[in-house]
């Protein structure tokens, strides 16, 4: 860039080549091989890369003279918001509608432009990919509120300008893939990728996403279906949830807590569920070194609490500079201590499993 007038001037290809050869990556449907075929057409400027390629489909031949098929790819919008024509172009994944062909004469010092599929989504023809499993990611995470009606809400609520500006840059996600082909971390679908976690992290931004950070609850016992949720001890802004949700909500929000790890690790695809287990170490490591005796549900031996003995099992337990310092005892319905009894009867029956 240089400068003028204070402006960056954009740098201009100055010594434009008389013609521009594409090699295209061809694949004539799903699962057969994949070929490259050369094309060329003369220069001319302000052209991007979706205009090069309707210029080609005019008169499909290659730069040898060979009659061929009109190369296949999508577009829509043509003003870089759909992201429907997405591609890999001299190796660098981007909308083809905003990829102007002096800007990669430019970059490349050369007169030859290569187009490719996405790598991360099945190929259906030529540059033409299958974006459907992202739009499946967006419906796993669930990031939008269900509307009750069309009536006037009213005025949302207020934001800083911090948060508006942070929530701007991830509102502008238009599910194109760039982040799921440029990321290294994410190959054949084995999570579900950046693009969803960002429209999560929108959704949760946003004072009404946010509602849970009021909400405190927690369970007794084991880990996973024989966990045991009191939903009377859970309140929302301190009103016991069992006075603002229905027992059928409520039920389907307990069976989704013990179902919790196997949901995550299902969209994860492989290893376990990780976030919240790290999440609880770091709180329980807060609690101790600064001493805020702070309660929380911990995996402790209980020594008759509970009617327990010589058992781990998950109980609210004070957390202070002297580790547990003490196990609090609540009050359960008789219900609730079968439960709890049978979640330590699970426990035990591990150990004895595995003969310690």
């Amino acid at each position: 860039m240089s400068e003028t007038n204070g402006h960056n001037e954009k740098k201009r290809l100055t010594n434009p080549p008389k013609a521009i050869e594409f090699r295209i990556s061809r694949r004539e449907k799903i699962g057969a091989a994949q070929y490259t075929e050369a094309f060329e057409i003369p220069y001319r400027r302000s052209l991007n890369v979706i205009s090069a390629l309707m210029e080609i489909r005019k008169n499909p031949v290659t730069k040898d003279g060979k009659q061929t098929t009109p190369p296949v790819w999508d577009m829509n919008c043509l003003e870089q918001v759909c992201g429907i024509c997405t591609m890999v172009i001299n190796g660098r994944v981007r909308q083809s509608c905003s990829a102007l062909v002096d800007d990669l004469l430019l970059a490349s010092g050369g007169n030859q432009i290569t187009l490719e599929p996405m790598s991360k989504f099945p190929n259906v023809r030529d540059l033409q990919v299958d974006r459907t499993k992202m739009f499946e990611h967006l419906k796993q995470v669930h990031a939008w509120v269900e509307l009750d009606g069309t009536h006037n809400l009213g005025p949302g609520p207020t934001m800083t300008q911090e948060v508006q500006q942070e929530r701007y840059a991830y509102s502008r996600c238009m599910t194109c893939g760039c982040c799921l082909e440029a990321c290294p971390q994410y190959h054949d679908d084995n999570y579900i990728g950046p693009q969803a976690i960002a429209q999560a992290k929108l959704f949760n931004m946003h004072p009404t996403g946010k509602a849970d950070m009021d909400v405190t609850a927690f369970v007794l016992g084991g880990h996973g279906d024989t966990m045991v949720p009191l939903p009377r001890y859970s309140t929302c802004a301190g009103i016991p949830v069992t006075e603002l949700l229905s027992k059928e909500k409520i039920d389907e929000i307990v069976k989704r807590t013990a179902n919790g790890g196997a949901e995550i690790v299902g969209l994860l695809k492989t290893g376990s569920a990780f976030y919240a287990p790290s999440l609880a170490a770091v709180e329980m490591a807060e609690a101790i070194l600064k001493d805020k005796k702070k309660i929380l549900p911990c995996a402790v031996l209980l020594e008759g609490e509970y009617g327990i003995n010589n058992l781990f099992v998950g109980v609210p337990c004070k957390l202070g500079k002297n580790g547990v310092e003490q196990i609090i005892e609540i009050s359960l319905t008789s219900e609730e201590r079968a439960a709890l009894q049978k979640s330590a009867g699970s426990v035990q029956e591990l150990i004895d499993i595995l003969g310690v």
